[in-house]
């Protein structure tokens, strides 16, 4: 499991706090090498141990392996956890189950057409 940082800590705080004053489409911005994936992983650990669902949505096969890997490594459950392509996603999506948490990383495509079906097939979004 990896150790967080502080600034990482206050930053799943942050978002915490905004999920709880009910936002639902929260943007993170961080400057790059500052562990957005393992602060991402650590939110997907804290919603599976809840027993929630959630997706992790990316756009390289390259990082995604990267991301498995850490999402393992900090603990996230991985039969509460579906992880892909953006791509792959959304050819599955009517036999995927309904996740109650999406990250999606590289949140500037969020607005993409792909990425906008996937998200509004979930009645939660």
């Amino acid at each position: 499991m990896y150790e967080l940082r502080s600034y990482q800590n206050d930053l799943i705080q942050r978002i915490t706090k905004s999920i709880q004053k009910g936002h639902h489409h929260i943007i993170v911005q961080s400057p790059p090498r500052t562990g957005k994936t393992v602060v991402m992983a650590e939110i997907a650990r804290k919603t599976t141990a809840k027993n929630n669902r959630v997706m992790f949505v990316i756009h390289r096969k390259e990082v995604l392996d990267q991301a498995k890997a850490i999402f393992k490594a900090q603990g996230v459950n991985p039969n509460l956890a579906t992880m892909g392509l953006v791509q792959t996603l959304c050819r599955r999506v009517d036999k995927l189950p309904e996740p109650q948490l999406i990250l999606i990383d590289e949140g500037h495509h969020a607005l993409a057409k792909v990425m906008h079906y996937l998200t509004r097939h979930y009645n939660n979004w």
